[in-house]
């Protein structure tokens, strides 16, 4: 954390037109804030993501009030903390969660699954992957860690045919709680990592597709990044003793980002492989928009080709990549 003199304040966010990658989306949507008398910008995770419908990260600086200093001076907090980027959320108060297991009959989502798959299915999703109800019929998709530690919820409101409402905008449970964004460093479904074993561990994009994506291949655990640029390496790393498939959207842009974080992993000793399964499709749609319009073949399905290189590690005596010594 960096403190400021507010006697006479130089510090602004960058009105240049120039912008950076954004700590929370990963986008090149961020502005930074600058300080005008040393030309320099702020420690890069102070600053404003100009996302606000997919993003709203917004982190100010910290300043100090001094009365003897004319001018502002810049200097660092003697306690030592953690980049803020890597900061998970804190838990969020169980009561919160209990507010919302109810209302399902006006949750829009829930009304999506029942019509869908029948009731008893409906619940079961509902109960299995902690899906709650908010205002307005919106439904809330609780992203719960390895401990059952709820760290955040997404906010999402839906069309009776099952498809996002784009009209109103999603929304995170921890910044309606305390007004500032956070990264997302929890997968939606990680809480299920315990029934994995020997399964494979499947990472799609939206969290409707893991929860449509479980009933057709219970095979695997179905888990979501919450979004295109919310997948990265350093967020799987935990998953090390899983064997992960990754089925991006089918878009030439996310088969890219995700194959990417795929051959990070890969190097870093994690066994992952990216699906090219429907690949051919470059429109958008995801796997839950397929298996819901047409019946898939499960043997091409599981015999699908996996893109990326493979890499020969040294393991040391624990067991583990030798490389992560370093």
């Amino acid at each position: 954390m960096y403190l400021y003199n507010i006697h006479r304040n130089p510090i602004e966010l960058d009105r240049s037109s120039k912008k950076f990658i954004c700590p929370s989306c990963g986008k090149r949507r961020f502005v930074r804030y600058f300080n005008s008398e040393t030309n320099d910008y702020l420690p890069d995770y102070l600053g404003r993501c100009d996302r606000d419908e997919g993003c709203g990260y917004f982190e100010k600086p910290v300043y100090e009030s001094t009365k003897n200093k004319r001018y502002p001076s810049l200097k660092k907090n003697t306690k030592p903390t953690t980049s803020h980027a890597t900061k998970p959320t804190k838990p969020i108060d169980k009561a919160k969660f209990i507010q919302s297991v109810q209302a399902y009959q006006q949750n829009s989502f829930y009304r999506f699954l029942k019509d869908q798959f029948g009731e008893a299915t409906a619940v079961k999703l509902v109960e299995r992957y902690f899906i709650g109800s908010g205002r307005k019929g919106s439904t809330v998709f609780w992203y719960l860690d390895k401990g059952k530690q709820i760290r955040t919820g997404k906010i999402m409101h839906y069309l009776p045919d099952g498809h996002r409402n784009k009209a109103i905008n999603q929304n995170w449970v921890h910044k309606k709680l305390t007004g500032q964004s956070q990264p997302i460093t929890t997968l939606f479904g990680e809480h299920l990592l315990h029934e994995a074993k020997d399964s494979t561990v499947a990472i799609v994009e939206s969290e409707k597709t893991a929860i449509v994506c479980s009933i057709f291949f219970p095979e695997y655990i179905w888990l979501a990044s919450g979004g295109l640029t919310f997948l990265n390496a350093s967020k799987c790393l935990r998953l090390k003793d899983y064997k992960l498939v990754l089925f991006p959207d089918h878009s030439e842009q996310a088969r890219s980002k995700w194959r990417q974080v795929a051959r990070e992993l890969r190097k870093a000793g994690v066994q992952a492989r990216m699906s090219d399964y429907l690949s051919e499709l470059n429109d958008g749609s995801d796997l839950a928009d397929v298996l819901l319009k047409q019946p898939i073949n499960k043997t091409e399905f599981f015999t699908a080709p996996f893109t990326g290189e493979t890499y020969e590690l040294e393991i040391n005596q624990h067991g583990y990549p030798a490389m992560w010594d370093n």
